[in-house]
């Protein structure tokens, strides 16, 4: 409230994620905004907000239902920025002025858009992506050992998935706490070798009591008679083995 007015500075084209890279520039993504003149969905900028290049051309389906993100698709990874768009197996991987595949996640014919009698209807991908009855989407949170994968649609109660990269192991993470409830948890990013999760301060209870006590701790001066009388969210670091 006390700071000044720096200014301010108007895209050229439109979009909904920008983010910075580690070497100066940014990277826009346009979401499946409605093809322009540009004609591509990643736009890289300079210092300026200038375009450098443009990158992933659009693929125009009429029949393929456009599905907004509200979840930044762009996060930061070594050096570069990874980038999924919505309705896409693949994560990519900008650096420098190029993008390329780093991962693929394999549903097989599950995926939504591979299934013809709902693809070839746009009403029928709608009420598909409501429902959630075919995997469209995922989010992933990766480092360079391991991805904490969370997909929508498919099951009701399995998806999340781990994967250690380095094995080529992979587990479904059973988030249940009883019948019909899951855990109030969100995956946030990667701490080195952890990963950040926020927790409803109710579930917390309920979370450490399915731990020895040896597998977890508190952060110095926080104790659980805190976090019951608090309404904000608990940060948790989780460590995989």
């Amino acid at each position: 409230l006390s700071g000044s007015y720096l200014g301010s500075q108007s895209l050229t084209y439109n979009g909904d994620f920008l983010y910075p890279m580690k070497d100066g520039g940014y990277v826009l993504d346009r979401n499946l905004r409605t093809p322009d003149s540009l004609n591509f969905n990643v736009v890289l900028l300079d210092d300026s907000l200038k375009k450098v290049t443009a990158l992933s051309p659009f693929q125009l389906d009429e029949n393929r239902r456009t599905i907004y993100s509200y979840s930044n698709s762009l996060v930061s990874y070594k050096d570069g920025v990874l980038y999924q768009k919505n309705m896409t197996d693949t994560v990519f991987l900008i650096d420098g002025k190029s993008m390329k595949p780093l991962l693929t996640y394999d549903f097989g014919r599950d995926w939504l858009w591979n299934i013809e009698e709902i693809a070839s209807d746009r009403l029928a991908m709608r009420d598909a992506t409501m429902e959630g009855t075919h995997p469209w989407r995922t989010i992933s949170h990766i480092n360079p050992d391991y991805v904490f994968l969370n997909f929508k649609g498919g099951s009701e109660f399995f998806k999340y998935v781990f994967i250690d990269r380095s094995q080529g192991d992979s587990k479904v993470v059973d988030l249940r706490k009883s019948a019909g409830q899951s855990y109030a948890i969100t995956p946030i990013r990667w701490d080195e070798d952890r990963l950040v999760f926020s927790l409803r301060s109710t579930d917390v209870v309920d979370y450490i009591g399915e731990l020895d006590d040896n597998q977890y701790k508190f952060r110095d001066g926080t104790t659980l008679e805190e976090i019951e009388s608090s309404e904000n969210p608990v940060l948790v670091w989780v460590k995989f083995k």
